[in-house]
């Protein structure tokens, strides 16, 4: 009864190197979701400063637009 649980030398070993290449593999997981998670980051910010481009580009447009619609009024009531 009291040697149920004894495991040996080479069992204990064993069982340490499987550990050891389980957290080899985690690490490597988590290294590879630190890389996606840093492109994706990468990726929004693109979006949002092309976002911001656009808005201002939508508003420069339609400033211009104005600005031609009061050319056009002024120049049919003459």
């Amino acid at each position: 009864m009291i040697f149920k649980n004894w495991k040996s030398k080479s069992e204990i070993k064993r069982e340490s190197a499987k550990k050891e290449i389980d957290i080899k593999h985690l690490n490597n997981r988590n290294v590879i979701a630190d890389e996606i998670t840093n492109v994706q980051l990468d990726i929004i910010d693109r979006l949002k400063a092309e976002n911001n481009e656009l808005r201002a580009e939508i508003e420069r447009l339609k400033t211009e637009n104005l600005t031609q619609g009061f050319e056009c009024v002024g120049v049919s009531a003459i």
